[in-house]
């Protein structure tokens, strides 16, 4: 990959770890995280999914912000990733070809 896409890359990934979003989202997930009664209902579910546990995790507001964060984070990264490949179209080499 050239350089002038690297160093762009730097500057992406350096903005995008200032975005709110990132943040909310980390704080949201130390939250959850030190949750005990959350995270307890969690693994229980992991082990025996069954819907009104599943109703009990989704009703903390906590982890329903930190999912919904989640997913929007999800798709920023999606449409990065998109232009991200329209912009180094061509790039791509084999092994062999670089050698």
């Amino acid at each position: 990959m050239n350089t002038e896409i690297m160093q762009q890359l730097d500057k992406i990934k350096y903005l995008f770890d200032q975005l709110p979003l990132v943040n909310d989202l980390l704080k949201l997930q130390n939250k959850v995280l030190t949750n005990k009664l959350l995270m307890s209902k969690i693994a229980e579910f992991r082990q025996f999914p069954n819907d009104n546990l599943k109703k009990e995790i989704y009703s903390d507001e906590d982890y329903l912000a930190y999912k919904h964060l989640e997913n929007e984070l999800y798709y920023l990264i999606l449409q990065i990733n998109q232009r991200l490949k329209r912009l180094t179209v061509g790039e791509k080499k084999c092994y062999h070809e670089s050698n």
